[in-house]
């Protein structure tokens, strides 16, 4: 299955950028058991930690939630509009505001 991001052509983003080889390579997909969900696939590297090799940064998490719901708003307007993700003319969404509270740290692998 591809994801939302790598039918988009041309992205340079750092979160979801297929043209962004140090990003983090974010991938949204749509659920196969519900078509109204959208699940984000994310692994940490060992260079997005916060001070401990044991936590993933806080900017880190918040870049996944941003590109993984614009990319979601995206992908559902063309799918509401019958068309192929970034065909023209081009649909675009961005973030208004984002607040994150974290409730515990995220342990990484390393």
């Amino acid at each position: 299955m591809t994801s939302s991001q790598q039918q988009k052509a041309h992205n340079p983003c750092f979160g979801c950028g297929t043209e962004n080889t140090a990003g983090l390579g974010i991938n949204s997909y749509w659920s196969d058991s519900d078509e109204q969900l959208a699940i984000c696939q994310f692994q940490p590297l060992k260079q997005h930690v916060a001070g401990s090799k044991k936590f993933v940064n806080g900017a880190i998490i918040a870049t996944v939630v941003d590109c993984h719901c614009v990319c979601t708003a995206m992908a559902d307007a063309y799918r509401r509009a019958n068309r192929g993700i970034g065909t023209s003319p081009a649909l675009w969404y961005a973030t208004a505001s984002l607040q994150v509270n974290y409730l515990r740290p995220l342990l990484t692998n390393h």
